[in-house]
């Protein structure tokens, strides 16, 4: 479940809560929505591993402690589990 957006995120945090266009990534809103509520509708870290196209990914380094998804080659959606 989502329980809240980096501060650097108010877009995104508005388009997911009130559906407010992101002008900048205009061409991926439809699988953006998708993976945010995907991501927000998921009880256990397990369920996202079940979509291949997500690629579930355990992060390294300076992002230790964070997992992402894709939402296509060029984006990502980093979240904490």
């Amino acid at each position: 479940m989502i329980k809240t957006f980096h501060r650097w995120q108010k877009d995104l945090e508005q388009f997911f809560y009130e559906r407010k266009p992101l002008l900048k990534l205009k061409n991926i809103e439809k699988v953006l929505s998708r993976k945010l509520e995907m991501l927000d509708a998921a009880l256990d870290l397990r369920v996202l591993t079940t979509v291949p196209h997500n690629r579930l990914e355990r992060l390294k380094g300076k992002r230790q402690g964070q997992h992402s998804i894709r939402i296509n080659k060029q984006y990502r959606i980093c979240f904490i589990w």
